[in-house]
């Protein structure tokens, strides 16, 4: 055990471990939560599936930091092999390995959300404050004039001339020596992510850190106490170990996108996929494989379409409404994906 965080690969631990809050992942929303929530007073225990790796453990060699700081070792993507999903497998998660850029949500977007969505805690004086909390745990700076390159000032130039809104963006590093492998891990920790800001403070808040632990499944959702079942790891994260039962009466998923819902779907929770009762659909064919590339589209929105012009857009056909237990539902009795015209395949 070392500082708070201790290393299931290596140390021997009784059957079962109890604690108030578990938290599932430990990147941006997983740490955050394990640090506001101890800083609380509550007693929280997180579970990361990957290793602490820190300092010259970071080597900057590809071969080796991909397989140890991503999620399949940096092979995650989607079914066609179209699109690459980089996702982080070490503590601190996608903020180890993610590039430096801060960009706080627009205004615009915030007003949009809060005045078409019902969503008044997003409005933008409301959530101002977590903003501007969130660029200080970040130490969000913008690079000085002398270190905007041309290639950049070119690109600056030419927005100005289009009459385009154009900035110079923020970051998160500080001391930064120009490594050029920021998506490698940092080894001399400049960027200011979740390993350096939250955890530290969560486990100095008295949160319990375990890492190269796997969260396999969460039983006895809907009782008071529910229970993780955890598979440990070896130290280089191919082979499961032993298991142990982690037992918390708030159980928070944190796990990235794509693993939070394969969790979720072993243990049984939100199986529906219908993230509004009023308004979703369900389709009753499968998409083509050819459309989307998916193995399966489980779930459309309704007549939704997601960009003007030559982006794709999702249009569902023959709808037909029903009533269940107070809210309208929407059959789709049919589902077509199309592109726009210009790209090489039928327009609407």
């Amino acid at each position: 055990m070392t500082d708070g965080i201790t290393d299931l690969s290596k140390e021997t631990l009784p059957d079962a471990l109890t604690a108030e809050i578990c938290v599932i992942g430990s990147g941006s929303g997983g740490a955050t939560a394990a640090r506001l929530l101890a800083e609380a007073g509550h007693d929280v225990v997180v579970l990361e599936e990957g290793r602490d790796l820190i300092g010259p453990e970071r080597t900057q060699r590809d071969g080796a930091m991909y397989d140890q700081l991503f999620m399949d070792r940096g092979g995650r993507a989607t079914h066609d092999l179209s699109i690459s999903v980089l996702q982080g497998r070490v503590l601190g998660g996608g903020g180890v390995v993610n590039t430096c850029d801060v960009v706080p949500i627009p205004e615009g977007v915030l007003h949009h959300w809060a005045t078409k969505y019902g969503l008044e805690d997003f409005a933008p004086e409301r959530f101002k404050r977590f903003t501007d909390d969130a660029l200080r745990d970040l130490s969000a700076s913008r690079i000085p004039e002398s270190l905007v390159n041309s290639a950049n000032n070119k690109v600056r130039q030419g927005a100005e001339g289009l009459g385009l809104r154009g900035e110079v963006m923020m970051h998160n590093r500080v001391g930064c020596r120009g490594l050029g492998t920021c998506m490698l891990g940092c080894p001399i920790h400049a960027k200011q992510n979740p390993r350096m800001v939250a955890l530290p403070k969560a486990i100095e808040a008295g949160a319990r850190i375990f890492t190269r632990a796997r969260a396999v499944k969460i039983d006895k959702t809907n009782q008071e106490i529910k229970e993780i079942t955890v598979r440990t790891l070896d130290p280089g994260g191919y082979r499961e170990q032993n298991e142990l039962k982690v037992r918390a009466k708030v159980v928070i998923v944190a796990a990235n996108a794509i693993s939070s819902a394969q969790l979720l779907l072993r243990s049984g929770v939100g199986n529906s996929h219908e993230p509004h009762p009023a308004a979703s659909a369900r389709h009753h064919r499968p998409f083509r494989r050819a459309d989307c590339g998916l193995r399966r589209c489980p779930t459309v929105v309704r007549s939704h379409r997601v960009r003007r012009g030559r982006q794709r857009r999702v249009r569902a056909l023959g709808l037909s409404r029903r009533r269940h237990h107070g809210h309208t539902r929407h059959r789709v009795d049919h589902v077509a994906l199309f592109r726009g015209p210009g790209n090489g395949e039928h327009g609407p």
